[in-house]
């Protein structure tokens, strides 16, 4: 074992044998079970102050350990095998693991021999990870204690449910950014506006590589949140229930004013986990490899085409993609603002340094062009 402060880390072979444990009577049973290394872990974690037989401390350790998989396959085949999602904490061992193994398109009894076996060994690593970034947090406190007016835990608890908001943050602003761009360039194009400056912006991003980056990012976000729903059970904690309730009902229009069905959706994340460093040019290459992949990429051009010529406040009203744009900025400011809050005492003075948006960038970028014309035509 490894000591950190008073506490020891289990060694992985202590976490493995409590792994099976659960795996073999699911989640809903992690009362009545006997896991002092995870119970470990839960308090060195400060999930905890003491090992003990509550359920919570656990499963919140195994929802941490699960959210580092990735989000793609390897997660959901370790929520099914271990009861952790909806529905399945009581399931037996027999209808978990035939959950798992449809993931993977074999049979139970295949994926209990070498899949199952690898499975359950890489989210052991996964737990032990769970400590070690622990570790990584208290050398963080302990460089910035004098930072920390309130309770030190209570600070740490706040700052890493914000890294979670903020990882949702970042493809949702880029998607809004995507989108406006995309109805940008199409409306300057039909208005025949400065149709040297846009040639020019053609030559560099036209419209459908902001169709092609937007839907990028509308799937990186809904991979994100994903993992935020596995990591922290999609609970949204903001300073009061007020604006908890806009951040909840605000992810859920930038989810709803699209016409992606469930499974499409699904699909569509599972690519992007699945695909090398989740990078748009592979993902693009794996997506268009198929005639889903196709049939989707001509869907979404549709969903964002829909929004082109609407420029007044009232027709954006009724038009799903501007809606989409509202609810991404929406978010942006609910999560920013409700950080001021929190940071205030965090951090005194410290606030978010956002990007220009990406109307700004381009109306800037035309606006060279055109006085670049300009002084061409008085030099003649």
């Amino acid at each position: 074992m490894v000591m950190v402060g008073k506490i020891e880390i289990p060694s992985y072979e202590q976490v493995l044998v409590d792994l099976r444990l659960v795996v073999a009577h699911g989640v809903g049973a992690i009362r009545s079970l006997d896991l002092p290394a995870i119970h470990q872990i839960a308090t060195l974690a400060d999930l905890e102050d003491a090992p003990c037989r509550e359920p919570a401390p656990v499963i919140t350790v195994l929802r941490k350990a699960m959210a580092n998989l990735g989000g793609g396959t390897l997660q959901e085949q370790a929520e099914a095998l271990l009861g952790i999602g909806q529905g399945t904490a009581l399931w037996s061992l027999t209808k978990r693991r035939e959950a798992a193994a449809a993931l993977d398109l074999i049979v139970a009894d295949t994926f209990r021999k070498e899949p199952e076996r690898k499975l359950v060994a890489f989210l052991a690593e996964k737990i032990l990870e769970v400590a070690q970034e622990t570790t990584m947090r208290q050398a963080r406190l302990e460089m910035e204690q004098h930072r920390h007016p309130a309770d030190s835990r209570l600070a740490v608890q706040w700052v890493e449910r914000f890294e979670a908001y903020y990882r949702i943050w970042t493809p949702v602003y880029a998607l809004a950014a995507n989108l406006e761009a995309a109805l940008i360039v199409a409306n300057a194009a039909n208005d025949n506006t400065e149709p040297s400056s846009f040639d020019v912006l053609g030559s560099t991003m036209t419209f459908d590589d902001y169709v092609r980056h937007a839907l990028h990012r509308y799937v990186q976000y809904a991979l994100e949140l994903r993992r935020f729903v596995s990591s922290h059970g999609g609970h949204w904690i903001a300073s009061d229930a007020e604006t908890e309730y806009a951040i909840s009902d605000t992810i859920y229009r930038i989810g709803w004013h699209n016409s992606f069905t469930y499974d499409e959706e699904s699909w569509l994340r599972r690519q992007l986990a699945d695909s090398r460093h989740e990078e748009v040019e592979h993902f693009w290459n794996v997506v268009l490899a198929t005639t889903q992949g196709t049939m989707l990429r001509d869907k979404w051009r549709d969903y964002i085409s829909e929004g082109i010529g609407r420029t007044s406040d009232s027709d954006k009203q009724t038009s799903q993609v501007w809606l989409t744009i509202d609810a991404c900025h929406t978010y942006c400011d609910l999560i920013d603002n409700d950080w001021l809050k929190i940071a205030d005492w965090y951090r005194p003075g410290s606030k978010p340094a956002h990007a220009v948006n990406g109307e700004t960038l381009f109306d800037q970028l035309a606006q060279r062009i055109s006085d670049q014309r300009n002084n061409e035509n008085l030099d003649r």
